[in-house]
């Protein structure tokens, strides 16, 4: 804060009147459809698979803004990244259980959602659609996320139940470091990937996984 103080007059201010990028943070203009139509984004963009290494695509397919809205190229919403968030739709059964048992866990579950979504918001507003914001948010949501999983987990009764819920666990987790993995491969934004950049070290990994070719 000090720092902030002695070069921008405010122990308060970040910077945001004297950045030089193409995304005017003071002014962005955007309004409240807007604004959730890159929320939405920022949680739900599709996949976009191809037939050539490293098979996933970054892209900017979303819905039709209403206004101006900085989006860089993103490979997935936070929900096809970490797949596990959508256990954040099960938020009713979790609020059932946790109600008679843990409402210490409750409150700091629905915390997590809250200030996911708020982080969210002022990110989308301040920022645009950027992937590399998703920090900002995507751990508290998948954190809140996995306290519902296994809390449903612990829940079941039968041996089947909880094979069946490790299982779907595993798929979750072996797609997640897949797909993770793969979309690294792309640039944020601007075709800025591996490929672009430093071409040989990614021929050779491309050669190591397709090795039938």
């Amino acid at each position: 804060m000090n720092y902030n103080y002695a070069r921008f007059g405010s122990p308060f201010n970040f910077g945001e009147k004297y950045q030089l990028t193409l995304y005017n943070a003071q002014e962005s203009g955007l309004n409240f459809f807007t604004c959730i139509q890159g929320m939405i984004t920022a949680l739900f963009n599709l996949p976009l698979f191809n037939m050539e290494f490293p098979f996933v695509t970054s892209h900017q397919m979303h819905l039709p803004a209403y206004s101006y809205l900085y989006i860089e190229d993103i490979s997935a919403g936070l929900f096809f990244l970490s797949p596990i968030c959508f256990m954040l739709f099960a938020i009713k059964d979790f609020t059932k259980k946790c109600k008679k048992n843990n409402k210490e866990l409750l409150i700091f579950t629905i915390s997590l959602i809250a200030v996911a979504f708020l982080f969210l918001a002022y990110t989308v507003l301040k920022a645009g659609m950027t992937i590399r914001y998703f920090l900002d948010f995507g751990w508290l949501l998948v954190l809140a996320a996995i306290i519902i999983f296994f809390t449903n987990y612990e829940s079941k009764q039968s041996k089947e139940s909880k094979k069946l819920f490790e299982k779907i666990f595993l798929g979750i987790a072996c797609f997640t470091v897949v797909f993770n993995f793969l979309q690294g491969f792309n640039g944020q934004a601007y075709n800025r990937g591996m490929q672009v950049y430093n071409p040989e070290v990614f021929n050779k990994i491309k050669s190591l996984i397709i090795f039938w070719q």
